[in-house]
């Protein structure tokens, strides 16, 4: 690995003062700063720059001075803002800590390899961003002489590393960035294992023999030798009973392991027997409908409907993506969770379960008490069900050069204005994916029933965790709407309407409203993209709110940063999450906060909260993975509130969608007499990617774009700015009280008689 991060805090990034003094010493008279001047940044051009490596054919065979001292670094929780820390340059790897001597000590914070991160600067503000796959540094140098001594520094110590990594000549163990050994998480690794453990005993077995036939020194000037025979023993009986410590370790995690196969196993049993019992109840409920339609096709639907549920088993994100081996406290709580459903499935007299239960759904109508809705269920769908795959796999990992050469220029911008490769998107969009939020919207369906108030809120949390459940087996990007540009979804099984409009170009922001039986939901976002050299990271900005008109309670919440790791390799990129979520509601607040991942930590993918309420007294605990399952309680006697769903097969292979995104941009030919042509599903080059034609989507895509440019331009000299078709600003219920987009409610009713009286703009 490139870096190791294992400090508990998970420092990273996130503005705030910068009060603490910096300084450096080094063990010579410090460089001169380089030559490069400033002159030339006078532009609105990005004032990031790359630290450029060793060049083809250059060498760097000088080694560089160890270099030391305090600098500011960037954390995100849970003591935002920038800290002091003591950092060490020795050979190109780069160690922190809290001070020297916790350094001279071995007591550091993190690591990484200065040759294989990539280093931007930003001498203007004193900036150094050090992007090394597994973390983002965020670094703060004054005054300005240090920050220039610092950045020499760093230049000759990645030179130097490159060079060495580049001729493998490490001529020290000392220079090498030592990762800890990775814990057996299947069973191909304790095979492999036990391999390489045979191959080593056979290694020492063979060095045993040769020294035995090395004849003993006679003279007595042969000290040196029968001191070196002497000492290569003590090493081989050493290394044999290291080696066999290490099997007896494998061995004892085996066996450890066990109980986790099996509490596994009986996860995968309980949730086929719920889908058994979801599948039963739509078949029933789809039974007991008076559609007027022939027996033959009333057959076909059921059919279809029951074929697009999968027998596969469920997919523990946790166990199956190379992750390490649970923790006690993970532990306990499956085994609690495990008895609870077992006791609810398996009692029908028993009280009604506090597990959110999939499969009661209301009647096909969809009703609602804030408002006059009655939408009957669109009959296409029923006759023709949805589609279980999509038309073409994703393609080869081929769009990383073409790609680093577009973001290396825009380091540490925006990047939601640069048009990038149709290889890096994914065959939906944004409005689409603000629609995937609802996938788990039964609990909104639970939490509008529930009496108790800190239940209902407990429930929100869940709702809020579930809505990025699907994000952890995607590594590609929406697309970006166009301005105008819409997304409605009708989910009869689920009981609710969605619909969804890019409302605004510069900045780009996307509103979405949809209502269920008893609950409202809408929310804005203004998706914040930012590149650091390895990795990509997202930061949405604006909230979603939920109303439940039944009890008169509105919830509203932020949402949290998303980062795109390994950019430039699709094979190895991963998803992770972290910031905090505060979600408010009259009296009670629920805090969460989604834990970004350590390097040295085998707790991965968290999120953590409390309920609080207007005392701030503490009156329920949360937790969970964001991709796997979200707990009320503590442990062993917590309840399981929410569980993400099983994967469809091969999901890797479709842009790691679950079932409800490969259902999003279904055209089926009834549907296209229904929607606007402003909806996504007519996006030519969206899809044409689905379809698997790189090509075609690529070129595409550059003359939707260019259209998009034309439009804008026209408004621009006819002074006629843009006015969004279904919503409109409001300063209604907002925390800060700034404008916000409002549903204005009228889509549903113009789509009654197939949008002809207005106007939609041609926007392909």
């Amino acid at each position: 690995m490139s870096s190791k991060h294992h400090e508990s805090d998970t420092e990273a990034s996130c503005e705030s003062s910068e009060g603490a003094a910096t300084t450096a010493t080094a063990a010579s008279e410090p460089p001169k700063p380089p030559p490069r001047g400033r002159g030339k940044r006078k532009t609105r051009r990005s004032d990031w720059e790359i630290l450029e490596g060793l060049k083809e054919g250059q060498t760097y065979d000088r080694v560089p001075k160890k270099f030391e001292g305090f600098v500011l670094k960037k954390r995100k929780w849970p003591l935002k803002g920038y800290h002091k820390r003591y950092f060490m340059l020795d050979k190109g790897v780069i160690v922190y800590g809290k001070s020297g001597w916790d350094c001279a000590r071995g007591k550091i914070h993190g690591s990484l390899d200065a040759g294989l991160s990539v280093i931007t600067t930003k001498p203007r503000d004193g900036r150094i961003d050090i992007d090394a796959e597994d973390c983002i540094y965020h670094l703060k140098i004054k005054p300005k002489e240090v920050y220039m001594e610092w950045l020499e520094q760093l230049k000759q110590h990645r030179l130097y590393r490159q060079h060495i990594l580049s001729f493998k000549e490490l001529s020290s163990p000392t220079e090498e960035v030592v990762s800890p050994l990775t814990p057996i998480s299947s069973p191909g690794d304790s095979k492999n294992i036990d391999k390489e453990i045979s191959l080593v005993e056979k290694d020492l077995s063979h060095l045993e023999g040769i020294l035995e036939t090395i004849p003993q020194p006679k003279k007595d000037d042969d000290n040196k030798l029968r001191d070196f025979l002497v000492l290569a023993k003590e090493v081989v009986v050493s290394l044999r009973g290291i080696v066999r410590s290490v099997g007896n370790g494998i061995n004892a995690r085996e066996v450890e392991g066990g109980a986790a196969t099996l509490r596994h196993a009986l996860n995968q049993a309980l949730q086929q027997n719920a889908e058994l019992k979801s599948r039963l109840s739509r078949i029933h409920r789809e039974a007991s409908l008076d559609l007027n339609y022939p027996a033959a096709q009333t057959s076909d639907t059921i059919k279809s409907y029951s074929s697009s549920m999968s027998n596969s088993e469920y997919y523990d994100a946790m166990e199956t993506n190379k992750d390490e081996d649970r923790t006690s406290s993970d532990e306990e709580s499956f085994s609690s969770e495990g008895e609870g459903e077992a006791d609810s499935l398996n009692s029908e007299n028993s009280e009604p379960s506090k597990f959110v239960d999939h499969t009661h759904l209301e009647p096909s109508v969809l009703t609602s008490s804030s408002s006059n809705l009655n939408i009957k269920i669109p009959e296409p769908l029923l006759r023709e069900g949805r589609r279980t795959f999509l038309p073409a796999p994703a393609p080869s990992g081929t769009e990383a050069p073409s790609l680093w050469g577009i973001l290396r220029k825009n380091i540490g911008k925006d990047l939601s204005k640069i048009s990038m490769p149709v290889t890096l998107n994914e065959p939906l969009g944004v409005l689409q994916r603000m629609c995937e939020e609802l996938e788990y919207s039964e609990l909104l369906d639970t939490a509008s029933k529930e009496s108790d108030p800190v239940e209902r809120i407990a429930l929100i949390a869940a709702f809020a965790v579930s809505g990025y459940s699907s994000s952890f087996f995607r590594t590609h990007k929406p697309f970006n709407p166009l301005l105008g540009e819409t997304f409605e979804c009708v989910r009869e099984d689920k009981g609710f309407r969605f619909l969804a409009e890019q409302v605004c170009h510069h900045p780009p922001v996307s509103a979405c409203h949809a209502e269920g039986r008893a609950w409202q939901f809408w929310e804005e976002t203004q998706l914040k993209t930012k590149f650091w050299g390895k990795s990509m990271e997202i930061q949405p900005i604006g909230e979603v709110h939920i109303v439940f008109p039944k009890w008169g309670e509105h919830y509203s919440y932020n949402k949290a940063t998303t980062c795109v790791h390994n950019l430039f390799s699709p094979p190895n990129r991963w998803v992770d999450l972290y910031g905090e979520v505060s979600i408010l509601s009259g009296g009670l607040t629920c805090n969460l906060t989604f834990v970004k991942v350590s390097y040295w930590s085998s707790r991965k993918h968290e999120v953590f909260g409390t309920v609080v309420n207007a005392e701030g007294v503490t009156i329920r605990n949360l937790y969970g993975h964001w991709n796997e399952a979200f707990y009320v309680g503590q442990p062993p006697s917590a309840r399981c509130i929410w569980r993400m769903g099983t994967m469809p097969e091969d999901a890797s292979k479709f842009y790691g969608f679950t079932r409800l995104a490969i259902e999003l941009n279904e055209l089926s030919p009834s549907l296209r007499d229904k929607i606007p042509g402003t909806d996504t599903r007519f996006r030519p080059d969206q899809r044409l990617l689905e379809e698997g034609n790189i090509v075609g989507a690529e070129s595409m895509k550059m003359t939707v774009e260019q259209k998009q440019r034309d439009r804008r331009k026209k408004r621009e000299e006819e002074k006629n700015p843009f006015q969004p078709l279904w919503f409109k600003k409001s300063k209604n219920q907002t925390r800060s009280g700034e404008e916000q987009w409002e549903f204005m409610g009228t889509y549903w009713e113009v789509r009654k008689n197939g949008f002809k009286n207005v106007e939609l703009e041609p926007l392909w």
